[in-house]
């Protein structure tokens, strides 16, 4: 007896867009078999998920960029077995970052099934009602619109005049000195690791949700919770730095082409009549995938990881840097010892390059008739560009401004102490701003206002360009329905407010754009 229109083969890693897909089957009133739903606790899964095939009417097999999955060969295996007694459908469905390779990959006995493309992403109502179409047999008979083009080629921005404005002008800004980037948590709309993904997850462990729950909290409101009920803070840190690690990919589009950029700029010849000033990122996420994508392109560079506790700084230098093949050799500051190596795509070694290499802390120690030893740091010694962790990174224990709390303490002391590098504060203060990722309701995103743009706020320089580069939130998102009601109104707001330009597209197709600019 069939209870199912669907079940959903899926690999976990691409489980957050499957759930996206299943409530919105669901809400279309389909009856869809999704493991986190139908799952029993302390049932024996295997048994759970023959049950969940026979009873479905048909079988949707997701393939994403993590291929099929450990246990969606043999589901598919038993679908297909079950198609060829009866009529049943078994449907490939693309999913978005699927690559051509994997597309080859897929089993000749798949292949001869119509598929349906989502790799436009989970909003594109053509593919979810073909989806409805293949799974039901009956073709919705709704009205809708085709869907927008998706950001990606540099040539579908071209068509915004304020794109168009906004690369011109930075392009000629760039080529006489350097612009701040700013990468927040949404630099890469697709990626695993969104913040509502990390706070479902931490909720779920509290057992505060169920996994049917799509909850609208916030990552930092999440992190007081976790922290609450873990009685300790550091018991949060470690256990998002847990779901960044278990990110599968090396590093994203974004950041790729912003290094492309950076070395770009690095050509540039050097201009007698001005001061040179370091070339400056920041970050507000914990993760490395901007680490990553510097050492996989061979190109030397600093970073700085500001501490939570705003009483120290850990500096690492990655100076040297070479590539031998698919070999990336860093030499330590103690050019006596042996150079650290990496394989570009072993995630394991690359990281402990990045958390090793060439250490050093500066400490906040106040004391009378001196300066704070944070802000005599010296930028000219360090490599460029230079990456500063604003809010921690994964790597650099208790350094991660994650909660609502530690929001709070480190915009405190931080106001206290002065502990950021005031050269840090002029470059800012003096060079066009270009945020990415950067939610304008995020925590994170209001300290950068009150703590890193407040200079450049307070005192207008002439020409001042700040460029925020944003995806519209998108109903679909659940931890961002509310956003998206008030998204004219949010952008007017920080316009008139801060100064701060919206442009609505992806940062990579952006960085894209401002490559082709520069090499035109």
């Amino acid at each position: 007896m069939t209870q199912f229109d669907a079940f959903l083969s899926h690999n976990s890693a691409d489980k957050e867009i499957v759930r996206t897909l299943a409530e919105k089957l669901r809400a279309d009133g389909l009856g869809v078999w999704f493991d986190e739903w139908e799952l029993r606790p302390g049932a024996t899964w295997q048994s759970g998920i023959e049950q969940g095939l026979k009873q479905s009417r048909a079988t949707a097999v997701f393939i994403g960029p993590h291929d099929l999955g450990k246990w969606e060969t043999p589901e598919m295996q038993v679908a297909l077995d079950l198609q060829a007694k009866r009529s049943y459908p078994v449907i490939p469905v693309l999913l978005p970052g699927i690559t051509d390779e994997i597309k080859a990959g897929i089993p000749l006995l798949l292949q001869r099934f119509t598929w349906v493309d989502f790799t436009r992403g989970a909003d594109d109502a053509k593919a979810l009602d073909q989806l409805i179409w293949a799974i039901t047999g009956k073709k919705p008979e709704r009205q809708q619109p085709e869907p927008a083009a998706p950001a990606l080629p540099a040539s579908a921005m071209n068509q915004g005049t304020q794109l168009e404005e906004a690369v011109a002008n930075l392009v000629q800004r760039l080529r006489k000195g350097n612009a701040t980037f700013f990468l927040g948590w949404g630099v890469e709309a697709a990626g695993p690791a969104r913040t509502h993904e990390i706070a479902r997850a931490l909720l779920l462990e509290l057992q505060l949700i169920g996994r049917e729950d799509t909850p609208l909290l916030p990552l930092d409101l999440a992190g007081l919770y976790y922290a609450i009920g873990k009685n300790d803070d550091s018991f949060l840190e470690d256990k998002v730095t847990e779901l960044l690690l278990a990110r599968t990919e090396a590093t994203t589009s974004t950041h790729e082409n912003l290094v492309k950029l950076l070395q770009l700029l690095q050509q540039r010849g050097t201009r007698r009549v001005r001061r040179h000033v370091p070339q400056l990122i920041v970050t507000t996420s914990p993760d490395v995938l901007m680490e990553r994508a510097l050492l996989r392109a061979g190109m030397p560079f600093a970073r700085l990881v500001q501490h939570r506790s705003a009483q120290q700084i850990t500096i690492n230098h990655y100076r040297q840097v070479e590539l031998q093949g698919d070999l990336i050799l860093v030499q330590d500051e103690a050019e006596s010892r042996k150079p650290y190596q990496a394989r570009r795509d072993n995630l394991q070694e690359l990281d402990d390059i990045i958390a090793q290499a060439g250490e050093q802390v500066i400490r906040y120690k106040p004391a009378s008739g001196r300066e704070n030893q944070l802000n005599e740091l010296s930028l000219e010694t360090l490599t460029e560009p230079i990456l500063y962790k604003f809010l921690g990174s994964q790597d650099v224990t208790n350094s991660c401004v994650l909660s609502t709390s530690q929001y709070f303490e480190f915009a405190q002391h931080a106001l206290q102490r002065r502990c950021i590098p005031e050269q840090l504060s002029d470059i800012i203060a003096n060079h066009p701003a270009v945020l990415l990722g950067c939610g304008y309701l995020d925590p994170d995103f209001r300290l950068l206002c009150q703590l890193l743009l407040r200079k450049q706020l307070e005192v207008e320089t002439n020409g001042a360009l700040r460029y925020a580069l944003q995806l519209p939130p998108g109903a679909a998102l659940p931890s961002r329905r509310v956003e998206d009601r008030l998204w004219g109104k949010l952008k007017e707001t920080v316009l008139k407010e801060i100064g701060l330009t919206t442009l609505e597209g992806r940062a990579d197709a952006f960085l894209q754009m401002l490559i082709e600019a520069w090499q035109a």
